[in-house]
């Protein structure tokens, strides 16, 4: 673990959360239920807030689940340019403090937003998870980049989720502020699996576009030519390869069969050509497995604090040089990896991503209140 990463976590466990005065509106562009666990904790713990859902439930394959309906904190669901959460801005004075996202399908609603709560005297946050990504086409980067810079000219501090975030930040470049949140996801529902024996099998899931790379992954894997060894394939419809025999396609995974997947593999392999984090890797090491992410993901400081050779860059070479190093550890070095992913990973929490979080922005308001700039509707 980084000494940045200490610090965070020391701050997360020394205390209860700050309960940030007066309402917080975050805008998200969808509903997930990593992020609905945060808000609801926050709730939970006294923070008065509203989540704005901009996107609809059918974009990127989503549904509104459940507990969308059954929230501790209010929520409002709308398309990115529906005029009535602007107008509830201006009508409710609650929100003083409002979390904007920095995301591509809704910018031009970020921009005109955050003009517009600016000249009202909101405190404007801004969510960032962008990272270099090179992935993009170059006119994208391009709109992205000065969408960002925008924002961040408007915005009092930027939340980042990683170090590849800053960096992003930096490239700008950008002046703003910056304050680190972590990314987490939901407590596994059963028991840690605490694993023994050697390595004899990898697991990927997500999707299967080119931005994952998963053709490279299974290209490092068929040039292993390991008979004994397995890879689990899901979230994606079975390929055609030639190592069918020692690949197994799960296929959309959830629930019960989504923690059979994990129980079946021994390492997670995230291949990514560009991703913001990869949550996969959360949830793989929270049950009890090893992980191995290639350097453009931004879980890659994660899993590079548990062992540098469990990062590689986005290559088949490099990953499958990766897999025969981790086929050869001997069982005594696997098995002291594993006791320090299940301690890495052990702050990664849904408490401590709440109380971050509150943090975050009571300290901002508090910041602000002592710099001498009250609140419009305060002063």
């Amino acid at each position: 673990m980084t000494d940045a990463q200490n610090v965070l976590f020391k701050r997360a466990a020394s205390k209860q959360p700050d309960k940030a005065s007066g309402t917080i509106a975050f805008v998200q562009n969808y509903y997930s239920p990593h992020q609905h666990a945060i808000f609801e904790q926050m709730a939970r713990s006294g923070t008065d807030l509203i989540v704005f859902y901009l996107q609809s439930p059918e974009d990127e394959g989503r549904r509104w689940g459940g507990a969308c309906h059954k929230t501790t904190y209010t929520v409002v669901r709308c398309p990115s340019f529906a005029v009535g959460p602007l107008v509830f801005f201006w009508l409710r004075p609650e929100p003083q403090t409002v979390v904007l996202l920095d995301n591509n399908p809704t910018n031009l609603c970020m921009l005109f937003w955050a003009f517009v709560l600016k000249l009202e005297g909101k405190r404007l946050l801004l969510w960032e998870k962008h990272i270099p990504d090179h992935f993009k086409p170059r006119v994208k980067q391009l709109y992205q980049r000065i969408c960002s810079k925008i924002l961040c000219a408007i915005c009092d501090t930027a939340i980042v989720f990683s170090d590849m975030t800053k960096a992003y930040l930096r490239s700008l470049p950008t002046e703003i502020p910056t304050k680190r949140m972590i990314c987490v996801v939901p407590d596994a529902s059963g028991p840690l699996v605490r694993r023994s024996g050697p390595i004899r099998s990898f697991g990927y899931i997500g999707a299967g576009s080119n931005r994952k790379n998963v053709t490279a992954l299974i290209e490092a894997f068929a040039a292993l030519g390991e008979a004994d060894v397995s890879l689990h394939m899901a979230g994606m419809v079975p390929m055609s390869v030639g190592t069918a025999e020692r690949i197994r396609w799960w296929g959309y995974v959830d629930g019960e069969l989504r923690e059979e997947f994990y129980r079946s593999i021994d390492v997670m392999v995230l291949p990514s050509l560009a991703d913001p984090w990869g949550l996969v890797v959360n949830e793989a090491l929270q049950r009890g497995c090893l992980c191995a992410v290639s350097t453009a993901c931004g879980s890659a400081e994660l899993a590079r604090s548990i062992d540098p050779r469990l990062v590689f860059e986005p290559r088949v070479r490099d990953i499958e040089d990766c897999l025969r190093t981790l086929l050869s550890l001997p069982q005594a070095e696997i098995a002291f990896l594993r006791e320090k992913g299940e301690a890495s990973i052990a702050p990664y929490t849904i408490d401590n991503g709440a109380k971050i979080l509150s943090t975050i922005v009571s300290e901002e308001i508090a910041n602000e209140r002592s710099n001498g700039r009250p609140h419009l509707y305060h002063g």
